[in-house]
């Protein structure tokens, strides 16, 4: 991301001439030094921020360990935990939870404790796939509940993460307004990076709609937010939808390269992490397959089965399973199980 290298140094500079004894505020540069390194993706690297900020901390006799210092160490583990969700460690994100509960109960912040449900909700979606249940909604819908619009900070990803839990809990209708609630709230923040997920998640509502003109749209516009950030997460989901919009309107050939962008673009971030590729893998299958390229249509197909990938409705990862049993030889001879398996992915809206 452009403005984050900027962003870096700057807190490098303040925490090399911040008082030693302040470990609390070195602590928190050590951590937006590693926040700029998780927004590239860094994640590794990141990590290794947020180990040395709570060394800092860590290093602070535990007679000098006041309210502040337990907040600073709240909000270490929290950035931990996200990293562990973008990354799919859901034990990971078990273990910190567990660690992460006492202290919060005794020492935490209404906005901490929000933030804590919410990453509970998150870890739930990762465990479900993305196929989120009741409980998982509940807790989303807790988080945000804790949280005033008052304070403009804390309420786009909480919102997002509520309106996420009903898209995948099937409420596209009630999603549609909570998404955009929540992307005006990033706007308002001038929060880029939730920005482009909600623009993402909108995305996917125009397109199980099939509003090719509304989906089109969203796409333009996230291509050049997220370019502009180089969030390439989130420019491959534009490209996907593009892929999808060209193949709606017949154009196979242009849905094909569309799609084997997005790809490429969710690979150059961390290859595997991005949990919805079926954005681009499934409309890629169907373009392939009207291309006459079956083996490479098949190959594709087998993304979508990885554990780390969004789960599918049951008869469609049941068919997909199926087609791939089937050797090179025989693929001319599967046409039509191919095009049953491309139609009941259409008819749950994700071709």
């Amino acid at each position: 991301m452009g403005r984050q290298l900027p962003a870096r140094e700057a807190f490098v500079a303040s925490g090399r001439f911040s008082d030693k004894t302040d470990v609390v505020r070195r602590a928190r540069l050590q951590l937006r030094v590693g926040r700029t390194f998780e927004l590239q993706n860094g994640y590794d690297d990141a990590l290794q921020e947020y180990q040395s900020a709570e060394d800092i901390l860590t290093a602070a006799p535990t007679t000098e360990r006041q309210q502040a210092w337990h907040a600073g160490w709240i909000e270490v583990h929290g950035h931990r935990l996200w990293n562990f969700y973008w990354t799919g460690k859901t034990q990971a994100m078990v273990d910190s939870l567990q660690l992460l509960h006492e202290p919060l109960h005794r020492h935490g912040s209404s906005a901490q404790k929000a933030q804590y449900f919410q990453l509970c909700a998150l870890q739930r979606m990762r465990s479900e796939r993305f196929l989120i249940s009741e409980e998982t909604l509940e807790f989303a819908r807790l988080a945000r509940s804790m949280v005033s619009s008052a304070n403009p900070s804390e309420l786009p990803m909480l919102q997002l993460t509520f309106a996420f839990s009903l898209l995948f809990h099937g409420c596209t209708d009630e999603a549609l307004p909570a998404m955009q609630e929540a992307l005006e709230a990033a706007e308002r923040a001038g929060d880029v990076a939730v920005q482009c997920r909600a623009l993402t998640y909108l995305m996917i509502i125009w397109r199980r709609r099939g509003d090719i003109k509304s989906a089109t749209a969203i796409a333009d516009r996230t291509r050049a937010l997220a370019s502009s950030s180089q969030m390439h997460h989130y420019i491959g989901a534009a490209e996907a939808t593009l892929g999808w919009a060209a193949l709606r309107e017949g154009r196979a050939t242009v849905a094909r390269t569309r799609c084997e962008a997005a790809l490429a673009s969710w690979q150059r971030a961390r290859p595997g992490i991005f949990p919805f590729q079926w954005m681009a893998v499934l409309p890629l299958a169907t373009a392939l397959l009207e291309l006459g390229a079956s083996a490479s249509a098949l190959q594709h197909l087998q993304i979508v089965l990885q554990d780390s990938q969004q789960q599918l409705p049951d008869e469609l990862s049941s068919s997909i399973k199926l087609l791939g049993e089937h050797t090179r030889s025989e693929l001319a001879d599967v046409r039509y199980e191919f095009a049953v398996c491309l139609a009941t992915a259409a008819r749950h809206g994700l071709v």
